[in-house]
């Protein structure tokens, strides 16, 4: 569940600390001064009090409200921000202009990314995440302090060659940055076998074979 249900109530759980936090947030919500003694707590839909309302019985509700814990309200209006891909590397602004494309930590494409010279000191990076502008520092720090936001740069794909010789332990293998140069490398006397192209996008990497003698 990505966002709250139009309508929904959670039940009072006086010993969990983010009930607390859930009626503090249903104050901001609505103006009002809940003090959570009440049963249940929640948005039916009711003409006053912007929708929202407490009862001692789910029944007394408008509109059938969903049943949340706190649990699930809590991830929905304070998700933790996701990790970040292991295709993308930390944002610098030489990489980004060299061609590199830019991204958000949780992985969204940032558009239109400008840098503003001589506000280094302060958030001098601006750009378009989703249909939002938004601004982060040299470090790729976001503006206001959303990690899930942060700035990165999406990993290069770095390639690199090796003959496959049976028997030979792979960090004795010598790596060449292109198939020609591998072919060129390869030493009959010692007897390889193929070709492997090996591909590295941040910390992930594959291999596959590419050529067989």
């Amino acid at each position: 569940m990505e966002k709250l249900p139009e309508y929904f109530v959670i039940k009072r759980d006086a010993n969990n600390p983010l009930w607390r936090k859930y009626i503090d947030w249903l104050n901001e919500q609505t103006g009002r001064r809940f003090d959570g003694t009440a049963i249940y707590y929640g948005r039916d839909g009711n003409e006053y009090y912007k929708g929202y309302d407490c009862n001692e019985n789910v029944e007394c509700f408008l509109n059938s409200p969903t049943l949340l814990t706190l649990d699930q309200w809590n991830a929905i209006v304070n998700p933790k921000p996701k990790s970040p891909k292991k295709n993308l590397i930390p944002f610098d602004l030489k990489k980004w202009q060299e061609g590199a494309k830019p991204f958000t930590r949780d992985g969204k494409e940032v558009k239109q990314l400008t840098y503003f010279e001589g506000l280094e000191s302060t958030f001098c990076m601006g750009g378009v995440v989703e249909t939002t502008l938004n601004k982060w520092n040299l470090e790729g720090a976001h503006l206001p302090q959303n990690e899930a936001l942060s700035l990165m740069l999406e990993a290069p794909a770095v390639e690199s060659f090796i003959n496959f010789y049976p028997g030979l332990q792979p960090a004795a293998m010598q790596y060449q940055n292109s198939l020609d140069a591998c072919k060129q490398s390869r030493s009959k006397k010692s007897g390889a076998t193929h070709i492997i192209k090996v591909t590295q996008i941040g910390e992930e990497v594959t291999a596959e074979i590419v050529h067989k003698y």
